[in-house]
């Protein structure tokens, strides 16, 4: 069993004397934010974003010196389209996990495929005509081919929160899982998926009673939820139980040493937050 481990990771730029180049740039023609970036097959990035209003999604491809080589935007500003990530694919394509409001006024998750040019292959949405507000929050491509979905509010027990979703190469699901939480914990996400040799390793937050914040309240710790490569549980950890440690995971790796390190939002007894 792989442990989780908590590290403070400091970054340290190292500048050399020559050669270097600070280049901040700015992308205009939207009212937008971006929330992912990854570095693509020629060292350029690829830049995932919406429209602030959510009716448009917008992928801005670069150069590594960060000049556009091509934009696309993704709906038609009729309906609510929030793209959350977008990864690079076996075939140097693209996929993207979110949520839109394309069928039925209502939210549901999607996972879109891209190729390499940013034209459209193919374009799931997981429709759920009784659920109106379930999310699409994380997709990662598989060691096979596929892809792992992670999804929000997707049963209609609205108690089974998170939910993993498992694609082969053309976007057919294979499986749907959820997890719910111990008998204790409340009000529990996930953020990101981790796909490990083995497995997937889930990293997010629940509530859960302890000191300080007796029953029936709970303080925030980070949750954890290891799964087999076919969705099944081997085993979830909540960290800090027991103890004044509260905060969110919110991004996990795997070191050279096999542990887990997360990156975590920690708040103290009076209210501060420490990276």
């Amino acid at each position: 069993m792989k442990r989780v481990i908590v590290s403070i990771v400091l970054i340290c730029l190292i500048i050399p004397l020559v050669g270097a180049q600070n280049w901040p740039k700015t992308y205009n023609g939207m009212n937008a934010w971006a929330n992912w970036v990854i570095q693509n097959y020629d060292k350029g990035y690829v830049i995932l974003g919406f429209k602030t209003n959510y009716k448009i999604g917008w992928i801005i491809k670069t150069d590594i010196n960060g000049n556009i080589l091509w934009d696309k935007k993704l709906g038609n500003g009729l309906y609510t389209i929030a793209p959350l990530n977008i990864e690079q694919t076996q075939d140097n394509g693209f996929i993207i996990g979110g949520t839109t409001a394309q069928i039925g006024n209502q939210n549901d998750a999607f996972i879109l495929k891209l190729n390499v040019c940013g034209e459209l292959e193919w374009c799931k949405i997981l429709y759920t005509p009784l659920i109106h507000d379930d999310l699409g929050l994380c997709v990662k491509p598989t060691a096979d081919g596929g892809y792992v979905l992670l999804g929000l509010y997707n049963d209609l027990n609205r108690k089974n929160r998170i939910n993993l979703f498992r694609f082969d190469g053309s976007g057919q699901l294979l499986w749907h899982y959820y997890y719910p939480p111990d008998s204790l914990l409340f009000n529990e996400d996930a953020y990101e998926i981790y796909v490990d040799t083995d497995g997937f390793l889930l990293t997010g937050a629940g509530y859960i009673p302890g000191p300080g914040v007796p029953p029936p309240y709970g303080a925030i710790r980070p949750y954890y939820i290891k799964t087999d490569t076919t969705g099944i549980t081997l085993w979830k950890t909540i960290y800090g139980r027991g103890t004044y440690y509260w905060g969110d995971a919110v991004s996990t790796i795997e070191g050279a040493n096999n542990n887990y390190y997360s990156a975590i939002r920690h708040s103290d007894t009076t209210g501060n937050d420490y990276p």
